[in-house]
């Protein structure tokens, strides 16, 4: 069995749904190309759009909510993210067992929000089966009389107790083989999609890499300009460090991008717009150190630091884009409007009934003998 990780960092901590599914599954026969800090939706996208074939896996594990909680509270439209979401889910190939695992910001946690809607319905209308793992713990914690400050890593309000998750996650594993299959599929190819490669616009180059993913970027210096190509820019790659600039991108509508951080870790990121960016045969791109007058700048999919002395350089690779825009695909697949479908929590209460029998070892996973 071959199996996909595509998630946030809920699916790289230690101990937490990573491990599970490795420990299930054998480590050698598990790819993850999961990154922290960045909108699941818009990371699963730019991923198929480079190439990732989800056709070769059996399995395919989605962690999405978390940023895009704290990223619609930035300004982010719930209507672009669905947008995006629909196209993503909808041009999933058929055959393989999809799942979602719905995690949850603390300040979420009691009450569903309008991130985990929008992935939910869309999951149940394309045939993905998704699995709150918030709703498990809710139930979970009322039936055991936990508090929700033990049903989150200690002094964390966007992880879930590794240990909790582990258990809930092994779970799901065991049974994913039951999960219907994703039935249809869209029309949509990658040939609608283009990648824009900024590194061309640059000498200078430099590349990080990690157990997860090697990555080639381009070194931009203070007021550097990059003519843009024409379509619905969607976002870019970058590195966190050594990327202290704003980015004003000259297009519809104009916008100033913040992507200034002060780190000494190569993290390796992607961005996504706000709302929707056309750009055309005008269009470009400004890096510089000087913040927008009387303007509000869009920030990154992570939290931004102090913007201080910014020394205007930028760390960029490739950017992702849409050939016509977002609207209008939608219309050209017939994706424009919901489907009509019955919600169904069967594999959720499936999973909680399983880890609520076991709650004396389930309780030393999590707590160790603290409970």
């Amino acid at each position: 069995m071959k199996v996909l990780i595509l998630g946030t960092s809920n699916c790289l901590l230690k101990g937490g749904a990573r491990e599970a599914i490795e420990q299930y599954f054998s480590k050698e026969n598990v790819t993850n190309i999961s990154l922290g800090g960045t909108s699941g939706t818009f990371l699963a996208l730019f991923r198929f759009i480079e190439g990732i074939n989800f056709s070769e896996f059996d399995y395919v594990f989605f962690d999405f909510i978390v940023n895009e909680q704290w990223q619609l509270r930035a300004g982010r439209s719930p209507s672009h993210l669905m947008k995006i979401a629909r196209i993503f889910y909808s041009l999933l190939p058929p055959g393989v067992r999809y799942c979602h695992l719905g995690f949850s910001i603390r300040s979420n946690f009691f009450h569903p929000n309008i991130v985990e809607h929008i992935h939910r319905s869309l999951c149940l209308e394309f045939g993905i089966t998704f699995i709150s793992i918030r709703q498990i713990l809710i139930e979970f914690g009322a039936k055991y009389n936990i508090g929700v400050e033990k049903l989150f890593v200690e002094n964390d309000v966007g992880h879930f107790n590794t240990g909790l998750v582990n258990a809930i996650v092994s779970q799901i594993a065991n049974v994913i083989h039951t999960f219907p299959p994703k039935d249809w599929s869209s029309a949509i190819t990658r040939d609608i999609f283009f990648i824009q490669d900024f590194k061309k616009e640059t000498t200078e180059r430099v590349s990080y890499s990690t157990s997860l993913r090697n990555q080639e970027y381009g070194l931009f210096k203070n007021n550097t300009k990059i003519k843009l190509s024409s379509g619905s820019f969607l976002g870019f790659d970058y590195a966190e460090i050594g990327t202290e600039a704003f980015i004003y991108v000259n297009a519809n509508p104009f916008l100033v991008k913040s992507l200034h951080f002060k780190v000494d870790k190569p993290w390796m990121k992607i961005t996504a717009f706000h709302k929707e960016i056309l750009t055309n045969s005008e269009s470009d791109l400004t890096i510089s150190a000087v913040p927008p007058a009387n303007m509000s700048a869009e920030f990154t999919d992570a939290i931004s630091s102090s913007i201080d002395d910014l020394s205007g350089d930028a760390k960029l690779a490739s950017a992702y884009f849409l050939k016509i825009p977002i609207n209008e695909t939608l219309k050209a697949f017939d994706l424009n409007f919901l489907r009509n479908f019955e919600e169904c929590y069967y594999f959720e209460s499936l999973i909680f009934d399983k880890i609520s029998s076991d709650f004396n070892s389930i309780k030393d996973l999590a707590w160790g003998k603290s409970v």
